[in-house]
């Protein structure tokens, strides 16, 4: 199932940002047998080897989760200061945009300030970033309402 969502979230934003599916070759092709093709079809997609940012972005729509969990302790969000008094649940899309490094910390992940991710792959590169994953978030948003369905 996870790997056809992806599938289908890389097909729908191709035109947003280039990923790393390629149709170079056909699954069938590296197979040991075509009997194999039924189990692995729905569960292998071929892809193209990429190098990682050491940065992900995160695009929240609005302050709920850890971002609440950081807002009430910190009175920020990943470092980006918000307004007093916000609430829970507040549509918040413009001032939530975090590139935290992916550092593993045992099983959970680090999140840093966006300063960082700028500091690691540089100003410009990150806010390419930025802007892509808001793109993306908001393709998502548009996609989902109409189908009826709205998320953060």
């Amino acid at each position: 199932m996870l790997t056809q969502l992806s599938e289908f979230w890389f097909e729908k934003t191709q035109s947003i940002v280039s990923n790393h599916m390629t149709d170079d070759l056909e699954l069938v092709d590296l197979l040991d047998s075509p009997d194999q093709l039924d189990y692995f079809s729905k569960r292998s997609m071929i892809v193209k080897r990429l190098n990682p940012l050491p940065i992900e972005a995160v695009v929240r729509g609005y302050l709920i989760g850890s971002g609440w969990k950081d807002y009430q302790a910190t009175g920020s969000v990943c470092g980006i200061n918000w307004r007093k008094g916000s609430k829970w649940r507040k549509n918040c899309l413009s001032q939530s945009i975090r590139l935290p490094p992916k550092r593993k910390l045992g099983n959970t992940m680090k999140i840093f300030p966006m300063k960082k991710g700028f500091d690691l792959i540089g100003e410009e590169l990150a806010n390419q970033v930025r802007q892509i994953a808001i793109d993306i978030y908001n393709f998502g948003v548009n996609h989902a309402r109409k189908k009826g369905v709205y998320y953060c």
